[in-house]
C-alpha cells in the first residue's frame, strides 16, 4: 500500500476521494487559468505557448487524437505542471499511445495502481497520522488465525484498544468495509495517499514515527530480514525536483513488484528520505555579486 503522507471521528460530511486522471486535464485547466487571467487568449495561442498545431491541440482535447511521451516531454515543461503531475501526464501518454507493447504494458499497470488509490485531505489523514493505522489496512491481507482485535494487536505489537480505536476510525473515513462473502474486514481501496510537498505538522509526525520504527528495527531484526542502505552525495540543489520524481518512480516500480502478492506473510515499511546535511554554500556567482555590492557600498 502506497502510504504517502502529504482524532477521534471524521470530519462530518467529508470522505475521502478516488484518484482518477486524464491527461487531457491537465491541459484543459492551464488553459482555463491562461483564459481567467486573459479572456482574450485563444486555443490558437495557447497551441503556439505549446508549440503544438492548433488543429492538433483541438483534437487532442477532444480525444481524437494522442501525444507521444516524447513531445510530451515539452509540452509538461511548457504547462508548468509539477514533478508529480508531470509523471502522471507521461506515464498517461505511454499508457494511451506508446507503440512499445511492453511499455505501454507497464505503464497501464501504473495507471490501474493510480486509480485504484484513495486519495486523503490533511484533515482527514490527521485522523489516521499514526503509523499503526495505515499498518492496520496491511494485515488484512495477511493469513491470520482470526481479525480479532487481540490478534491485530499481537501482530503489530500494540494496545488492542489502539486497535478499536483504529478501527473505527478507518471504517468513519470509509478506508475499510465488512467482505459480504464472510464479513472479514477489508480496505476498501490498496493505495492511500495525501496530497505531496504540503507542509503540516501532522505529516511530519508520521514521518518520525516511522523513522523511529526504523531505528527500532535495526536491533530488533536480523540483516537477513531488513535493509539499511545510505548515499552520500553532492549535487545541484536545482535538480532536487528531478531527484524526487526518481524516487518516485522507483516507488511505483517497487509497488508494481511486490504489493500484489497473494501469499503477503509479514507487513513492512519502506521508507526514503533524501535531505540536506551541509548548509547552502555561496556559488562563485554569488561571491561576485556580494563582492560588487560592497565595493558599490564602500565610501
Amino acid at each position: 500500500m502506497r502510504n504517502t503522507p502529504s482524532q477521534n471521528s471524521a470530519p462530518s460530511g467529508s470522505k475521502p476521494t478516488k484518484v482518477d486522471f486524464d491527461f487531457r486535464d491537465l491541459i484543459q485547466r492551464e488553459f482555463a487559468s491562461r483564459q481567467g487571467r486573459n479572456a482574450k487568449y485563444s486555443l490558437r495561442a495557447f497551441a503556439r505557448d505549446l508549440d503544438l498545431p492548433a488543429p492538433k491541440l483541438s483534437q487532442i482535447l477532444k480525444g481524437t487524437c494522442g501525444l507521444s511521451a516524447e513531445r510530451g516531454e515539452s509540452v509538461a515543461k511548457r504547462l508548468g505542471l509539477t514533478p508529480g503531475e508531470k509523471r502522471l501526464f507521461i506515464c498517461c501518454l505511454e499508457a494511451n499511445f506508446s507503440r512499445n507493447p511492453a511499455k505501454r504494458k507497464k505503464a497501464q499497470a501504473r495507471l490501474a495502481i493510480q486509480a485504484a488509490q484513495i486519495a486523503l485531505d490533511l484533515e482527514q489523514f490527521k485522523l489516521v497520522a499514526d503509523w499503526h493505522h495505515l499498518a492496520l489496512l496491511e494485515t488484512f491481507k495477511l493469513s491470520l488465525p482470526s481479525q480479532e482485535p487481540k490478534v491485530l494487536a499481537q501482530v503489530l505489537n500494540i494496545d488492542e484498544a489502539r486497535v478499536n480505536e483504529a478501527l473505527i476510525r478507518l471504517e468513519k473515513l470509509e478506508l475499510i468495509e465488512r467482505s459480504p462473502e464472510d464479513g472479514q474486514w477489508q480496505a476498501t481501496s490498496p493505495h492511500v495517499q495525501t496530497t505531496a510537498d504540503i507542509p503540516s505538522r501532522d505529516i511530519r509526525e508520521h514521518h518520525r514515527q516511522v523513522l523511529s520504527k526504523a531505528s527500532d528495527a535495526l536491533d530488533k531484526f536480523s540483516v537477513e530480514e531488513r535493509d539499511f542502505s545510505t548515499l552520500m552525495m553532492a549535487f545541484d540543489e536545482n535538480d532536487i525536483a528531478d531527484a524526487k520524481a526518481m524516487l518516485n518512480e522507483f516507488k511505483d516500480r517497487f509497488e508494481l513488484r511486490f504489493a500484489r502478492q497473494q501469499n503477503a506473510d509479514r507487513v513492512y515499511a519502506v521508507a526514503l528520505q533524501l535531505f540536506p546535511l551541509s548548509q547552502k554554500s555561496k556559488t562563485k556567482r554569488d561571491e561576485s555579486l556580494t563582492n560588487k555590492s560592497n565595493q558599490e557600498e564602500s565610501p
